[in-house]
């Protein structure tokens, strides 16, 4: 199953199985980038959000929501922050204990993007208030 991503920050990805930072096209080419995406199944979760949070307060935001009500599979957008630092895909894999083809390099540039990335989809419209995050959103 293809979702197409707001054009702006993705190329069509299949649900749950992003291109590792790769460019699509562009085989091999690794990207750094300051804002990182997983978007997983809820089922292949290995570790609590809740406690990343906690432990990446004041080095990483981090925003996340369970797309759950929509027609797909339930499943997380999870969206990092690294500010000024550009990380490859292996530090984001390592923090979550997941495999890299979950990881995207995000394109957008603000987190005005990511919320309204986070809370769209074709079928269905979340609210800002479900999403989950270590800084305060709601400024944006």
């Amino acid at each position: 199953m293809w979702i197409t991503h707001l054009t702006l920050l993705y190329i069509r990805v299949p649900l749950g199985a992003c291109p590792s930072g790769r460019v699509k096209g562009v085989k091999g080419v690794k990207m750094k980038s300051r804002f990182k995406e997983i978007c997983i199944s809820a089922e292949n979760i290995t570790v609590e959000l809740d406690e990343i949070i906690k432990v990446a307060a004041g080095e990483i935001k981090i925003a996340y929501i369970l797309h759950d009500k929509n027609n797909a599979k339930p499943h997380y957008h999870i969206v990092l922050d690294f500010g000024n630092n550009r990380v490859e895909d292996k530090v984001v894999s390592d923090l979550f204990k997941i495999d890299r083809r979950f990881i995207c390099t995000a394109r957008g540039t603000s987190w005005t993007d990511y919320k309204w990335y986070l809370t769209y989809t074709h079928d269905y419209e979340y609210s800002a208030n479900e999403i989950v995050s270590n800084f305060d959103l709601s400024i944006f």
